[in-house]
């Protein structure tokens, strides 16, 4: 169980890293666009939350949970890729649009960090013998 609520705290460090490297972008983008209204405030609020939640935790923890992020971000994005190829596979030889599904990337992801945490428990539990 320890496991994957690590594996969740990954997921959420990898999607608040990525919100921050996408977020700016998607709203400069999104700006001029009149069929946004209030919403794009809201992204902005968001996206102030995260670059502020990210600070909060480098004032304090230091550089150290920078490159905790910058690998969960890395890995989430690794992950993402990997279930959508999978995905593509699947709907290919089955006909199932299954990468269509947001709910199927999400879970794939948390299935793949949560096997990530596994290995790793695994691995420091033989290094201990």
């Amino acid at each position: 169980m320890a496991a994957l609520w690590n594996a969740f705290k990954r997921l959420i460090a990898g999607l608040l890293g990525i919100w921050c490297i996408v977020g700016l972008p998607v709203v400069f983008y999104a700006w001029n666009d009149p069929n946004m209204g209030g919403a794009i405030l809201a992204v902005l609020f968001f996206i102030a939350f995260c670059y502020g939640a990210v600070i909060w935790k480098i004032w304090k923890q230091g550089r150290v949970y920078l490159k905790w992020l910058a690998i969960n971000v890395a890995i989430c994005m690794a992950l993402a890729v990997i279930v959508g190829v999978l995905g593509g596979i699947v709907a290919i030889f089955t006909g199932i649009e299954i990468y269509r599904e947001s709910r199927f990337t999400i879970g794939g992801i948390v299935a793949g960090l949560w096997l990530i945490e596994l290995l790793q428990k695994h691995r420091t539990e033989t290094a201990e013998r």
